[in-house]
């Protein structure tokens, strides 16, 4: 004869939350067990370029380079040691600003603004 077994008693209240306990612990694994480094090696094959932006330039190349230009500037200066060339920006001025004349509008313009 067979033995007659009772059905397990899991209801929806279970089954919850033991679905909760395997999301929780799965996202635990994931958030705490991925970490991100930077490779040591990337970091050593990147260089950076420096290049100053200078307002003047000389006729000489210099014997010594410091810095990377778009010219060439033979030094100057107060100091013997190389220092980054720092000068303002020139405001290209064309010429003198002429005076601008004032002009009345037209009368027909002026009858369209007053009828508005």
């Amino acid at each position: 004869m067979h033995a007659i077994t009772a059905p397990p008693i899991v209801d929806s209240a279970d089954r919850l939350g033991f679905t909760l306990f395997i999301a929780i612990a799965a996202h635990a694994i994931v958030v705490l067990g991925v970490t991100f480094a930077p490779h040591e090696r990337a970091r050593e094959l990147v260089s950076t370029l420096d290049i100053v932006l200078v307002q003047h330039q000389s006729e000489d190349a210099p014997e010594e380079v410091d810095y990377l230009a778009q010219a060439n500037q033979d030094g100057g200066g107060e100091s013997d040691d190389a220092q980054r060339p720092a000068t303002p920006l020139r405001t290209p001025f064309v010429g003198p600003i002429p005076d601008i004349a004032m002009v009345s509008p037209p009368s027909q313009f002026r009858e369209e603004v007053l009828s508005t």
